[in-house]
């Protein structure tokens, strides 16, 4: 029996000494192999869940938890973050509501056109020409192919991006149609609006051009104000 317990304890012995082994062999081969994944850090890798098997768990480089530097869940460190939203991750900004608003009703007659960003400027023309759309004009900005796609009084903004967003949301603006342009743009900014463009922007759009500015809403949102030159 004597006999029996000592040969149990050399087997329990051996078997720890092999998984501690092979913990250590995990470990090390975690702090090797995780530095290459994208977003992980040297000595950052999840000890309980292997070698970063999903680089979002992993943190990235200068995320703190601030929202600004942590836009998506998937960019937050590991333990960070709560149901898939970083802390003090902002969902509305006050701010950008001014006390005394600006009613734009005599100067706006609707919504001019949406801008949509595309990595493939003529794809997606082929996409909407599929739906029904004509191309209502169609420039060269600065080397950069823009294009506006009709239907009706439906104006889509085909807008050259390298980088597109590609998730829902990835529309880029709203844009009002505009008269006086000069005049809303001083009442919008005497009023307090956050001014994305510190000036109104002479673009050579349509036949004579056209002159537009831009402010950010409450949800971050883009709102153009566009006047076509008559």
């Amino acid at each position: 029996m004597k006999k029996v317990l000592i040969f149990a304890l050399t087997m329990f012995t051996a078997m720890s000494c092999c998984q501690q082994k092979a913990a250590d062999q995990e470990n090390t081969q975690c702090q090797t192999e995780c530095p290459k994944k994208e977003g992980c850090k040297k000595g950052a890798c999840p000890e309980k869940d292997g070698c970063c098997p999903d680089k979002a768990n992993c943190p990235k480089e200068g995320c703190t938890g601030d929202p600004a530097t942590c836009p998506q869940a998937a960019d937050c460190k590991k333990g960070d973050c709560k149901k898939g939203e970083c802390p003090g991750k902002v969902t509305f900004v006050p701010e950008n509501c001014p006390a005394n608003p600006v009613n734009v009703q005599s100067y706006c007659d609707g919504l001019q056109h949406i801008g949509l960003p595309t990595a493939e400027v003529q794809k997606t023309i082929d996409f909407y020409q599929g739906l029904g759309f004509t191309i209502a004009t169609r420039h060269d900005i600065n080397g950069r192919d823009f294009a506006f796609m009709q239907m009706g009084n439906l104006l889509i903004e085909v807008i050259p991006n390298d980088k597109p967003t590609m998730r829902t949301g990835a529309v880029d603006h709203i844009c009002l149609n505009v008269t006086n342009i000069e005049d809303l743009y001083n009442k919008i900014k005497g009023a307090g609006y956050k001014m994305i463009d510190q000036n109104i922007v002479d673009i050579a759009f349509w036949e004579k051009g056209a002159r537009y500015f831009f402010i950010e809403g409450p949800n971050k949102e883009r709102i153009e104000f566009c006047e076509i030159v008559k």
